[in-house]
This record gives structure tokens, C-alpha cells and sequence, in this order.
């Protein structure tokens, strides 16, 4: 696996967050092993979700069309705030 770098520039507020997550003791060796950690969960979740839509929506996809039933947004937050 190939290996490339880029530069990211923080606020201090986030630059002081990261420095916390490597300070001595810390879950992190360092800010690229703390960026990875990210890097690696957000694309974790958004598999999961992909496959959580694929799973949930795939068959009404499939389903014809004379199964659906017309709303409109004002019909969808009506029955939202009944919920």
C-alpha cells in the first residue's frame, strides 16, 4: 500500500484538541496516527451506512410503481410532529 501526505491547517481550538488526543498517555502516538483513527472511522461509518441503506431501501426500489403513495412535505411534517 502506497503512502502519500497532505498538510491540514487547524484552528487553535482544533490544533489544541488534537494536542490533547497525543499528549503523554493518550490514545495517540501523534496527530498523523490521531488523523488516521479519523480518517479510518469515517470511512467505516459511511460503509455502514451505505450498507444499512442498501438494506433497507433495496426492495421498496425494486417495488412498482403503483405501490407509492404521493405526500407532500407538508403532509410528511404533519405526521412528524404527531410522532
Amino acid at each position: 500500500m502506497g503512502k502519500s501526505s497532505i498538510q491540514v491547517t487547524l484552528s487553535d481550538d482544533l490544533h489544541e484538541h488534537v494536542r490533547r488526543q497525543v499528549a503523554k498517555g493518550g490514545p495517540y502516538r501523534d496527530a498523523d496516527d490521531y488523523i488516521r483513527a479519523l480518517v479510518s472511522r469515517d470511512r467505516q461509518a459511511q460503509s455502514a451506512a451505505s450498507a444499512w441503506i442498501g438494506e433497507h431501501f433495496t426492495e421498496a426500489m425494486r417495488a412498482d410503481e403503483d405501490v407509492y403513495v404521493s405526500v407532500s412535505a407538508e403532509d410528511v411534517i404533519q405526521r412528524n410532529k404527531k410522532a
